[in-house]
């Protein structure tokens, strides 16, 4: 936008008549005369202190939307809000928005044009941080703009005190407006806290309490459940802010993390109906002829007796309840007060009992959040093992397993999370590939073994490892062997085509703050590194046509390619298949490569125009091109049924990315496929190493020559790995490879432990023996550990502590531990927080609790990972109860007061503010500045007697020693040149300049 201009001493301009008058007089003479000129004009145009302001006019505002849970479905208002706030903006006039939950999230900067699609913007709703979303506004507002910020909110909020933020806004000038989202003047009842011991052992029962409170006096059913079962439930007679323990016994019968749900019943209603049935005994006892207002008391006085027992709360369960029982329940009702206080008052009562019954049931408590709670609890389960396979059914090595003594459960293949795995020492993974497990499954499985000391072996065949896409995946991470690609054990060269989709919905963030297109772009990047020197890769981006980042290029620095591709950015738009695949085919036709294979990737949910690709993939068909497609997205999006049919009707396969964190890893799996089998295939013999008796435990049953095996799968030991057996084929490859990895061990068995084919292996003397002493291995061998973690919660705050065992001072550790806080669904890295000393061998840290996931606390001393109970929040800190609080609306005028604004009830006229002065620069400084330097210049040219006809003559001139000057021609359409001759210097130096403005002198005489 081009700034305006105006002068703050206007008068100061009559000075350009007599600067005229004195250069006119004085100065138009001589060279350099244009260049006094203009710096007289500078002068006196620097006098009048002339100012540039840029964004002069129009305000900006910032609308600040309460998306938390406790605003429920006042929520879905707000697209309409933003609707009519954008359509209020005139010329200059600017709008941002930022949305409010546990964090500020900026959906809009402040912009002339448009509104946001607040679906676009994820916000976690299990807070309301009021004060960060205001400072978020400010940091949103310019310098020289008048603005405003609006904010709609109940005002629940549950991070620092918001009037701190609004104080510094209206000290700024920036008043913030409210719009007050009033809750109900209902009661509220809550489930304080729930009670549990911090860990158990399988078989052990306790006893747990919970801690209900409300603000007024009612009867509450509540209940709770684990794994979907009552374990206990009854009805409690809560009195104003008065908490009330409940407690309940349990014995659970699995190990793991259990959860327990507790609710808090519609007891509202029960306790509604209490309150009306004793008001209308009143009423009527008093307003009926006849009626014997000692009986109404002495009634009263029965009725809150039977309300308090068992039985009668079951009968107001059933009185809240529409149905065949809630009818009896009356009937029974009525019996009571006809025998009481007569017939005649309990025909009037009767109808008003049903009256009450049967009026609409509408929210009547304040917050709803907090009627359920959940709370966890970590049973230990000894020395279990767990043995994943394809369908569940016992095997060889589940019957090897428990015939040496162990206890085993077996479980069909799929996902897997920490609560399942705790309740295991030991996780046998045998040919289970790594899409059935998903990434957070995966993920899940290594902070198990790293962290939480877990035991993990992993069997070897055509669905596992490098085949089995464990390539780049988690799980990969905590394994003695690596298994990437190596160009000596290749046969065929490979010439690649990526194509990458990079329309809008590719710009979408991810948890850790990338989008989906850098990893995308991360997946590209692990195909080229995998490549080797005889290899060629292209890659193309492409939205509504192909982009060319990378041309058919061969691999031989690999980092000047990967960075390339890590350039690449979203575009908008959509990804039009066929030209995708057009270009990238081209890119094959010509190669000479063994292996010629096409990549495409594309939203699941969103790949267009998909023309004859029939054909097109039929032609790459018959030339040998196969086609593989990575999908963003899941088998159910849209346009998954088109892309599987693409890989189909290719030759090639389709992998769903459901989370794009799994994009690297399914782009390397694609290629190691193509690339090369790491599955060899032929017999193959084992030969073991000198210390796998020691290390399992068992010389004698591995003495001897070792069986063949069918096959095995090629990987390369890493360098802290202890290999226990080679399979001696080409190449040779660890055939068993072992390592601790922080608190756990994990066992790479890259041989097929249950193939027919390999009969030798399965009556080999030493088959079960070795299988049960592997097992035993990654378990540990149960050895105690050098201390105790323990974790105690309150509020929001989870104070976790270490105690070391003086006794084993030699594994103490020489600088404090970082203790981990493990938790389910993330796959991102593990959170790790430094614990503090507090004491000789007693370490401890408070972090807060951010939501309400389970997270289970550890800490890794001397390899031996020291676990704490599993903690959770009871309910997100939204449902936090508000008790002796300031109520949401009075926090939302007194923001309003103390920032300057005020508490609106509609969104109309909201740029009606001051316009804005706009961002000014006075320019008079810069105008002496450049007056100088021309003043400058005028210097040098007079004393150069430069003008522009001679600065063109002396440019023009040629090497000699003849200078060309025109003469007057006595004919006026012709100029006859005239030739001086400069003598030359016979010492070879240049002449002066003197010599050669003497001769134009003189030449101008004799004119």
């Amino acid at each position: 936008m081009s700034p305006d201009i105006h002068l703050l001493e206007p008068y100061a301009l009559a000075l350009v008549l007599p600067a005229l008058t004195a250069w006119w007089l004085w100065a138009r003479q001589g060279y350099g005369r244009w260049l006094r000129l203009t710096v007289l004009l500078l002068l006196v145009f620097a006098a009048a202190r002339p100012e540039l302001a840029w964004e002069r006019g129009g305000s900006d505002v910032v609308v600040v939307l309460d998306r938390s849970a406790s605003l429920g479905e006042a929520r879905q208002q707000h697209g309409e809000m933003l609707r009519l706030v954008g359509e209020q903006r005139s010329t200059g006039d600017r709008l941002g928005v930022v949305l409010l939950g546990d964090g500020p999230v900026i959906a809009q900067g402040p912009q002339r044009t448009g509104v946001p699609l607040l679906s676009d913007y994820p916000v976690r709703d299990s807070g309301s941080d009021v004060a960060g979303a205001l400072d978020q506004a400010a940091s949103l507002l310019s310098p020289g703009r008048s603005a405003r910020v609006i904010i709609h909110s109940d005002g629940e909020a549950t991070g620092i005190d918001p009037r701190a933020a609004a104080t510094r806004l209206g000290l700024g000038n920036i008043p913030v407006d409210v719009l007050v989202e009033v809750r109900p003047a209902t009661p509220d009842a809550a489930i304080l806290d729930v009670e549990l011991p911090g860990d158990l052992r399988l078989g052990e029962s306790f006893i747990g309490a919970v801690r209900l409170i409300s603000d007024a006096d009612e009867v509450r059913t509540w209940s709770i459940t684990r794994d979907g079962r009552t374990i206990a439930s009854g009805s409690e007679h809560l009195f104003p802010f008065r908490p009330t323990t409940v407690t309940f016994a349990d014995r659970p019968p699995r190990a793991g993390v259990l959860t327990y749900d507790i609710s808090l019943g519609s007891g509202a209603d029960a306790g509604r109906i209490v309150e009306r049935l004793r008001g209308l005994i009143r009423q009527l006892a008093a307003g009926v002829p006849g009626a014997n207002t000692g009986d109404a008391e002495r009634f009263l006085t029965a009725f809150d007796a039977l309300v308090a027992t068992p039985a009668g709360q079951e009968a107001l369960r059933k009185l809240s309840e529409p149905g065949p029982e809630r009818d009896a329940a009356v009937a029974k009702l009525m019996g009571e007060v006809n025998s009481r206080m007569g017939p005649a008052l309990g025909t009037l009562l009767e109808r008003q009992i049903r009256q009450v019954l049967d009026e609409p049931v509408v929210e009547r408590d304040r917050q709803p959040l907090n009627n359920s709670a959940k709370a966890v609890l970590r049973i230990s389960g000894g020395e279990r093992v767990l043995v994943m396979s394809a369908d569940g059914s016992d095997g060889n090595l589940a019957r090897a397993l428990r015939s040496a003594g162990m206890a085993v459960d077996v479980k069909p293949e799929g996902t897997l999370g920490l609560e399942d795995l705790l309740a295991y020492r030991v996780l046998v993974l045998d040919q289970v590939p790594a899409d059935r497990l998903k990434l957070p499954g995966m993920e899940a499985i290594a902070r198990w073994v790293e962290h939480l000391g877990g035991g993990l072996v992993l069997t070897g065949g055509r669905r596992s490892f490098g085949s089995g896409g464990y390539h780049k995946s988690p799980v990969e991470r905590v394994l003695p062997v690596t298994m990437e690609l190596r160009d000596e054990h290749r046969k065929l060269s490979v010439a690649m085509a990526i194509t990458l989709d990079r329309s809008g919905s590719m710009m979408a963030p991810v948890a850790d703050g990338r989008t989906k297109m850098d990893l995308a772009n991360e997946g590209a990047a692990s195909v080229i590194g995998l490549l080797g020197p005889r290899d060629e890769v292209a890659v193309h981006a492409v939205d509504s046509a192909p982009h060319v980042i990378l041309p058919l290029t061969r691999v031989v620095d690999p980092k000047p390619l990967i960075n390339k591709v890590l350039g690449i950015e979203s575009s908008g738009g959509g990804i039009y298949v066929y030209q995708a695949l057009l270009a990238a085919g081209k890119e094959l036709v010509d190669a000479n490569a063994g292996t010629r294979h096409l990549v495409l990737f594309a939203d699941a949910a969103d790949a267009e125009e998909p023309g004859d690709y029939i054909n097109l993939l039929d032609q790459y068909a018959k030339v040998g091109i196969t086609t593989s497609v990575v999908a963003m997205g899941s088998a159910n999006d849209s346009d998954a049924k088109f892309l599987e049919d693409v890989a189909r009707r290719g030759n090639g396969r389709i992998a769903f990315a459901e989370v794009p964190e799994d994009l690297p890893r399914l782009f390397a799996q694609e290629t190691m496929l193509v690339a090369r089998s790491s599955w060899i295939g032929d017999p193959s013999p084992l030969q073991a190493k000198a210390r796998i008796g020691v290390d399992l435990g068992n010389e004698t049953a591995f003495n001897g020559p070792w069986p063949s095996v069918a096959g095995y799968n090629l990987t390369y030991a890493r360098e802290r790995a202890q290999v226990w057996a080679m399979a001696q084929g080409d190449p040779a490859a660890p055939a068993l490879a072992a390592w601790h990895i922080g608190g756990g061990r994990s066992v790479a068995v890259c041989i097929d432990l249950d193939d027919p084919k390999s009969e030798a292996l399965l009556q080999w003397n030493g088959y079960a023996p070795l299988i049960a002493g592997i097992v035993r291995w990654a378990g540990g061998g149960g050895e105690a550990g050098p201390g105790q973690l323990t974790a105690e919660r309150a509020g929001r705050s989870l104070t976790v502590r270490l105690e070391l065992d003086p006794a084993k001072r030699d594994q103490w550790p020489l600088i404090p531990p970082s203790v981990v806080l493990a938790r389910d669904g993330e796959i991102s890295d593990a959170r790790q927080v430094p614990m503090q000393a507090i004491d000789t061998g007693r370490y401890e840290v408070v972090v807060a609790l951010e939501d309400e996931r389970a997270l289970v606390p550890a800490v890794t001393i001397d390899r031996h990972a020291l676990v704490g109970p599993a903690v959770r929040l009871p309910y997100s800190p939204e449902a936090e109860p508000r008790f002796g609080r300031q109520p949401g609306a009075e926090v939302m005028a007194a923001i309003a007061r103390d920032s300057g604004g005020a508490v609106r009830r509609d969104l109309l006229d909201v740029f009606d503010n001051p316009p804005s002065p706009g961002t000014l620069v006075e320019a008079a400084p810069l105008l002496l500045i450049l007056a100088l330097v021309l003043a400058l210049g005028e210097i040098l040219v007079r004393r150069l007697q430069l003008t522009l006809f001679r600065i063109r003559t002396v440019r023009a001139a040629p090497a000699s020693d003849q200078v060309s000057v025109t003469a007057p021609s006595p004919s006026p359409s012709a100029e006859t040149p005239v030739v001086v001759a400069v003598p030359s210097d016979p010492s070879g130096v240049p002449p002066p300049d003197d010599g050669l403005h003497e001769a134009l002198r003189q030449l101008r005489k004799r004119r």
